[in-house]
């Protein structure tokens, strides 16, 4: 979802004003003249002071109109000048009418199908002006409102005031309000399941309410009964059942008009840009478009090809037949509505973990365990060690570069020790991994063509995630260092049978080589899972620090220098494994949420928005 920026789009913006002119011109010609009368008497009665008229003809946006204009035009002194306020007004409206429609549009299509889309629905306003169909197609253009300060309350661009007074003055956008915000924020399947508790929420109930206040309000400021059907009849106490039916069917036919417009290409019109759902939290200001990839089974550690294109990541699903980790790769889907599959790249033996692409886009790098087992390593047994989360370092890990068929072509390292957690340098000339090979847990740096190694880290403790940053110049990595005597003692006992307990982790940087390490957090429990931002300056990781109890993980991004602590996601479970598009246009990662209470872990996508 793009953000209004007019100076990006200056040709854009500027067909789509020249779209406005051409309505109300239309609007002026064919209507104007039709409904002079009524105009004049509009005009008289703001010169006269008498209560406030909406006008009778449908014009799009008319209540507000009516709020802007009323003391504006008592100051006006002859109907020419009136008649040409009102179609600048006009002109106004309309514009902001075919820019809302452009962004919503764009939401489903490309740049030029949004632009037909909308060239399409002015040419139906044109239609309607000439044909007189004004109940109609003031609907429609409600409908269009109803979704753009939907679409702006959701962007932060209008605060929930501003949106009801504007269903109080506008009674085709209150009258879609309503119905718009629930499309906007609810799947059709939540909406049937869960009617209850949606309506529980204030907005969607507010609305309507309001839609039946204002019109009893201006029934009685006005003394008007004759108004265009309004939601409200529905409600209205001396309405027949008769009545009632046909308001009922000229409604739904209505709204058919304005939803066919924005589900014809079969999307769900905004659930997926919702500001709070099962997979988009309010709050979630970086994320725009989330969408969910995977669905059932533990599935983390996604990373981008360098060409953006794929994705590569690990994935156990017992009921599946995959009962440890193993390694997948699938297309980044191009659309909304392209589902995201993957298939199996990694032996189907042992455990796998940590893959990463190399630079041709054609391999991949992995850590497995076939080699030692076919089967799965056993599971070490937490109730032993007061049940803390401990991992195991299997000896069995080794790192192999596969093609995109899943042969091996290559084993990168060779060792009775664990060697995993490998990633590549941005040029793909250097890996980095982690290896117990030393007695310690440390960082290890790779030239992939003449396997040459180097140590990175020298420091007891664990050392391990890392990942070179974006300009090749520096590494990040989580680290956990034990420094009292008994933190020291427990961290080698623990080694010395192939676990780690790191439940206190730090983020950490150094250049290239290794050189000039230095913390960059220092909150105490889980701060891991770090990868640098585009920008090679600032850093993105997952943390626990906020909470006592030490979850939920959230994803948080950081300076380089410690400075600058910013919340990105807001799940009550677990977001980790983050990772940037090569163009730093989208972000992958890892999440409970949506899982429906179980367990499951799935990859999501989103574009980022700064």
């Amino acid at each position: 979802m793009n953000n209004f920026n007019i100076n990006n789009n200056k040709k854009l913006y500027l067909i789509l004003l020249f779209l406005a002119a051409i309505v109300t011109l239309n609007y002026v010609f064919f209507v104007y003249p039709l409904y002079k009368e009524l105009i004049i008497e509009e005009y008289n009665s703001i010169i006269n002071g008498t209560a406030l008229s909406p006008t009778r003809h449908r014009l799009l946006f008319s209540y507000i109109l009516d709020a802007v204009y009323s003391p504006l035009f008592s100051i006006t002194k002859n109907q020419h000048s009136f008649a040409l306020s009102f179609f600048f007004l006009s002109f106004c409206a309309y514009a902001f009418s075919f820019v809302c429609s452009y962004k919503l549009f764009q939401l489903f299509h490309s740049k030029t199908s949004s632009l037909m889309l909308s060239l399409l629905l002015a040419l139906s306003f044109v239609v309607g002006h000439y044909y007189h169909y004004a109940n109609a197609w003031s609907m429609l253009e409600g409908g269009i409102f109803s979704l753009g300060f939907v679409y702006a309350y959701q962007q932060k661009k209008l605060p929930f005031l501003l949106i009801t007074i504007i269903a109080v003055l506008n009674r085709e956008t209150g009258i879609f309000l309503a119905p718009a915000y629930l499309l906007a924020n609810h799947s059709v399947k939540d909406i049937i399941k869960k009617p209850f508790a949606i309506l529980k929420k204030p907005f969607e109930i507010a609305v309507p309410l309001i839609a039946i206040l204002e019109y009893i309000l201006l029934r009685k400021l006005t003394g008007e009964t004759n108004h265009s059907i309004t939601i409200s009849e529905t409600f209205a106490l001396n309405s027949t059942p008769y009545n009632l039916v046909l308001t009922a069917i000229r409604y739904a036919l209505y709204f058919h008009v304005y939803l066919l417009l924005f589900v014809v290409s079969g999307t769900p019109v905004l659930a997926q840009y919702a500001t709070q759902d099962s997979v988009h939290f309010a709050g979630e200001k970086y994320f725009k478009n989330v969408r969910q990839l995977t669905f059932g089974g533990d599935n983390a550690e996604a990373y981008w090809s360098y060409d953006g294109k794929a994705l590569v990541f690990q994935r156990t699903s017992v009921k599946d037949g995959i009962p440890c980790d193993q390694i997948f790769i699938g297309k980044v889907p191009a659309s909304p509505n392209e589902k995201f599959e993957y298939q199996l790249i990694s032996t189907g033996e042992g455990r796998t973990t940590c893959a990463f692409f190399t630079k041709d886009n054609k391999h991949i790098i992995y850590a497995s365990t076939h080699l030692a087992s076919k089967e799965c390593p056993p599971v070490p047994d937490r109730a032993q060690y007061g049940n803390k989360y401990i991992w195991p370092l299997y000896r069995g890990y080794d790192i192999f570069m596969a093609d995109l068929t899943g042969k091996i072509v290559k084993q990168l390292t060779n060792s009775p020790y664990y060697d995993a957690e490998a990633t590549l340098s941005s040029d793909g000339k250097k890996m980095i991994y982690t290896s117990t090979k030393d007695g310690d847990i440390e960082l290890y740096s790779m030239d992939l063509k003449t396997g040459k190694e180097k140590r990175i880290t020298q420091t007891l403790g664990y050392d391990g995630g890392a990942w070179f940053s974006p300009d090749g110049t520096k590494i990040i990595w989580r680290a956990s260092r034990p420094i009292t005597d008994e933190a020291i003692k427990e961290y080698k006992e623990l080694l010395a049978v192939d676990l780690v307990a790191p439940t206190n982790m730090e983020v950490w940087v150094a250049n290239a080589d290794g050189s000039n390490p230095r913390q960059v957090t220092n909150y105490g429990q889980a701060n891991w899972a770090p990868t640098f931002m585009p920008d090679s300056k600032r850093i993105i990781f997952a943390s626990n620090h906020e909470y006592k109890r030490g979850f939920p993980f959230n994803l948080y991004t950081i300076n380089e220098d410690g400075t600058n602590l910013q919340k990105v996601s807001r799940d009550k479970g677990f977001d980790a494994f983050p990772m940037f598009s090569p163009d730093g246009k989208k972000i992958v990662f890892a999440s409970n949420r949506n899982n429906g209470g179980t367990r499951d872990t799935n990859v999501f996508i989103a574009d980022w928005v700064e």
